[in-house]
């Protein structure tokens, strides 16, 4: 729960979209908008919990505890469901366990781009949205 996600609000990207698109020195530029602040898995599963209304609970698992458990439940689930339902490879567990490798600066030095959302409030309001729109519902 250490590393760091590239967590960015809509909001944002429409941000970074227009003042991109209306500057004259972006010329082409591509711009990262990739993180809007240092969030952590930790975090981001904790203002998620905030938004569903529940408290977190967390428990280390070592990474490799993690890949075995994985592949044991993605072979259960073939056998079990006669491959009806297929579970997250190997790249989930390294999306969660590495940092993000972008960075906002570009954007934020050359834009002047700043989130206007901090990720306390957008993670936790898009987890309490998605609960009260039930997919199906």
């Amino acid at each position: 729960g250490r590393s760091t996600l590239a967590v960015v609000h809509a909001a944002a990207v429409a941000d970074g979209a227009v003042r991109a698109a209306t500057s004259d020195s972006a010329g082409g530029r591509a711009y990262n908008l990739a993180n809007d602040f240092e969030v952590t898995v930790r975090e981001f599963f904790a203002f998620g919990a905030r938004g569903l209304g529940v408290a977190p609970h967390f428990l280390p698992v070592p990474l490799w505890l993690a890949r075995g458990g994985l592949r044991a439940a993605k072979r259960t689930a073939r056998v079990v469901t006669l491959g009806r339902v297929r579970i997250g490879g190997a790249t989930a567990v390294d999306f969660l366990t590495r940092d993000n490798p972008f960075t906002s600066e570009r954007a934020r030095r050359e834009l002047g781009w700043a989130p206007p959302v901090r990720p306390e409030d957008g993670v936790a309001d898009a987890f309490a949205w998605w609960k009260a729109h039930p997919a199906g519902a």
